[in-house]
């Protein structure tokens, strides 16, 4: 077996077993015993297993626990977020999307249009340059270092509206920021009248699945306190979303007709 077979079949032994010890992994794998720490300490660097205390044995970590969370259940991404989006643009008024990565690009693949005179045009289906546009920068800031590489090979970022094109290191600075803070924003970077703001949702193993964005006319979305005056709804609506997302609450179908 390759280290990619090894992988899985370690994966599926924790799932089946519920733990598991170096020593049970090698007989399993037929491996010797350092073969099959490597394979564990890989397992455990992805979040796929965890070891509680040092020598102990290996048992399912948070990354298994959400594949597993997310093929058992009935909700998926649409289910968890179409509610609150919707609640979300009847508090603001304003544009409300969803996107999610796609290699160098976010695709918007849900959209709730914003009440006059807020309306921003159609966006269900577009997509951006990810490193330009709030939702792609909020995920774009969870991921790992080398899947960000991989979306981005020489390191070259997309030219917004102005022509104007960052460098590598002024892209990994704003990431940071919007690592720890938590959302992000982009200001005329793909439309130069059109601002936006966004949070991602993320799975209990740290990697982002999509975001909550809030686009508006730059008009009323440019300084701090109108940006900080929005961020409120947004997070609270992405907390919600990101719950229903886990599991955390019940998915609640629509009335029979």
């Amino acid at each position: 077996m390759n280290s990619a077979e090894y992988a899985l079949q370690t994966v599926l032994l924790v799932a089946q077993r519920g733990s598991i010890s170096v020593t049970e992994l090698a007989l399993a794998l037929d491996v010797a015993p350092s073969t099959a720490h490597r394979v564990l300490a890989n397992c455990r660097k992805r979040g796929f297993v965890r070891q509680d205390a040092r020598g102990g044995p290996y048992m399912p970590g948070p990354t298994l626990n959400e594949i597993s969370l997310l093929a058992s259940r009935p909700v998926r991404l649409r289910d968890a977020v179409d509610e609150v989006i919707h609640e979300l643009h009847e508090q603001t008024g304003e544009t409300v999307g969803v996107m999610i990565l796609e290699g160098r690009n976010a695709r918007t693949v849900q959209s709730v249009i914003g009440t006059p005179p807020r309306a921003i045009g159609p966006r269900l289906g577009r997509v951006f340059p990810a490193d330009l546009v709030a939702g792609g920068k909020a995920m774009l800031a969870l991921e790992r270092p080398d899947h960000l590489l991989r979306r981005f090979p020489g390191r070259v970022l997309s030219r917004a509206s102005d022509g104007s094109r960052r460098s590598w290191r002024d892209f990994e600075r704003e990431l940071h920021i919007i690592r720890h803070r938590g959302w992000a924003y982009a200001i005329g970077d793909t439309d130069p009248q059109i601002s936006a703001i966004a949070a991602p949702l993320v799975l209990a193993s740290g990697d982002p699945v999509a975001a909550i964005t809030l686009v508006m006319p730059r008009a009323r979305l440019s300084t701090k306190p109108e940006i900080e005056q929005m961020t409120g709804p947004l997070l609270h609506a992405a907390a919600r979303a990101q719950s229903r997302l886990r599991g955390g609450e019940a998915h609640r179908s629509p009335p029979d007709p």
